[in-house]
């Protein structure tokens, strides 16, 4: 390999990892409203199974849920009617991977949820699942944009699972749920949110 060809791989990487951390930093929000909206549901499950209030579980989960996705979705939804900006970019391969890496765990915990929570099964395994997902999530994100610190979430969401996994499914589990939502997705997504991009 020559010398130019050596420094042009080095700059595609450097210039990919620098996208990487572009696009986490811009979908911090998202993890911060998601962390939030989920925790939301979780309290208020808990709150609604050991009486302190008669809300409605549906509307316990999918008024938080639902303006979670209207928040994810801000800017795709005028994309989709036809009212692309005008001058827009469009995305790079590594911004489209992590969209689609992100996009994928959201369609994938809610098919999951719906099932889950629309027949009879019992609902234990859900939290488990959600949360070792987020953990591959957490952990491909961290590779590609070289932000080492998010592969400590992926260790914690890996770790949350195995705690979820081995509680019975309670009360307790509610309120465990919702503080590992609040711990490893919502006060993160503040952090990278608000981070001065030199600390990356």
């Amino acid at each position: 390999m020559s010398d130019n060809a050596a420094r042009d791989d080095i700059a595609f990487i450097r210039r990919a990892m620098e996208e990487g951390r572009a696009y986490a930093r811009l979908r911090s929000p998202e993890f911060a409203v998601w962390g939030l909206a989920i925790a939301c549901g979780y309290f208020g499950t808990y709150a609604r199974v050991t009486g302190l209030w008669s809300l409605d579980p549906r509307i316990v989960w999918w008024v938080p849920v639902g303006l979670a996705w209207v928040f994810t979705l801000r800017d795709a939804i005028p994309v989709w009617l036809g009212r692309k900006p005008a001058g827009a970019e469009a995305p790079t391969l590594m911004v489209r991977t992590l969209r689609a890496l992100w996009l994928g765990y959201g369609i994938s915990a809610m098919t999951l949820a719906v099932v889950a929570f629309s027949s009879d099964m019992h609902t234990g395994w859900f939290d488990a699942v959600a949360a070792a997902m987020l953990g591959l999530c957490f952990f491909v994100s961290a590779a590609v944009s070289d932000l080492r610190w998010l592969r400590g979430l992926a260790l914690c969401w890996w770790a949350a699972s195995v705690v979820l996994l081995r509680m019975s499914n309670g009360p307790e589990a509610l309120l465990v749920g919702g503080s590992f939502m609040l711990a490893f997705l919502f006060v993160p997504g503040l952090i990278l949110w608000l981070r001065p991009a030199a600390h990356d």
